[in-house]
């Protein structure tokens, strides 16, 4: 299926489990070009477009205000085996209920996006502020999913208002063996990209935040083994409950601006503890932070400073 030149405005599926509000598609492969879709709404995921088992390829197209009801991807929603190559194309004002407001991929074989905005976009309510499944990625979120690529995109002004955090970016990589990320398509690469006053209110990563099951992090190493690769991007004024640029999951990778997102042999998860109030109170055996590079540290930004936790 082919949409080219094309206006897809004011469509709406109702009922609770309604799904693409402006298209939905099952094992086809779509392109749409030059378009604009916008003001739909779909009962559950997938505001604007719901894809199963779907190639989508986005080129110049605008997604614009968007909701997902009850459900993910504001704008579109992509699960299972799909493919999605989005191109100098422009998400704004999008909301989900749950996650990824702009975007959300579950078990995809591809997600590559480059060259385009993410403005405004929304997932969650203040209602989520202690659901850690719900509230993240107020532009993009991903879950268990393979060759994530975004490079060259701006993020503006996106957000997160439930505990899943991630202003801009939530990655999750659900059971896949952390171990073997380094060398393996499931380590999401983000590059030359701008991320600018997006925020995550009650969860961590005003820009990015990273994750994974319990289970696969069992025998993460934060010293050796090194989850997202993050290349030349820049951040300026995100914000959020924990780490205001970037945040992790347990046991914490990297961090720039505010506190670690760490869990503490203390008894407390780090990333409940406000900006500026100390991580836990003397002697009580919780990991040191050292402010200098580690081996699974790669990047700094904006100045930030890189933390190795060895717990």
């Amino acid at each position: 299926m082919s949409i080219l030149d094309s206006s897809l405005q004011d469509n709406h599926v109702v009922g609770t489990r309604g799904k693409g509000g402006g298209f939905s598609c099952i094992s086809s492969t779509v392109k749409v070009k030059e378009s604009t879709i916008e003001q739909n709404s779909a009962g559950q995921d997938g505001g604007a477009i719901s894809a199963t088992f779907c190639p989508i390829t986005m080129t110049s197209v605008t997604v614009s205000s968007n909701k997902a009801v009850a459900g993910r991807g504001g704008g579109l929603n992509a699960e299972l085996m799909c493919e999605i190559n989005i191109k100098n194309s422009l998400f704004q004002q999008n909301t989900a209920s749950i996650l990824g407001a702009g975007v959300f991929a579950e078990e995809v074989l591809s997600c590559r996006i480059t060259g385009s905005t993410f403005a405004a976009n929304k997932a969650g309510t203040q209602k989520e502020e202690t659901d850690e499944t719900s509230g993240g990625g107020g532009a993009v979120g991903t879950l268990s999913s393979q060759n994530i690529m975004i490079a060259d995109t701006r993020f503006i002004s996106n957000a997160a208002l439930g505990a899943a955090g991630g202003g801009a970016l939530n990655l999750n990589m659900g059971d896949i063996d952390v171990l073997k990320l380094e060398t393996s398509s499931f380590r999401p690469v983000v590059s030359n990209c701008n991320f600018t006053t997006n925020l995550a209110p009650a969860g961590g990563g005003g820009a990015l935040k990273w994750t994974a099951s319990p289970r696969a992090m069992t025998d993460f190493d934060p010293g050796q083994d090194d989850p997202v690769l993050w290349v030349n991007n820049n951040a300026l004024k995100n914000t959020a409950l924990y780490g205001d640029v970037a945040a992790s999951a347990q046991r914490t990778v990297f961090v720039v601006e505010g506190p670690s997102a760490s869990w503490s042999p203390c008894g407390l998860p780090f990333y409940y503890i406000p900006r500026g109030v100390s991580y836990c109170k003397p002697n009580n055996q919780c990991p040191s932070f050292v402010t200098s590079k580690s081996g699974a540290n790669k990047r700094t930004e904006g100045g930030g400073k890189s933390f190795n936790t060895p717990l």
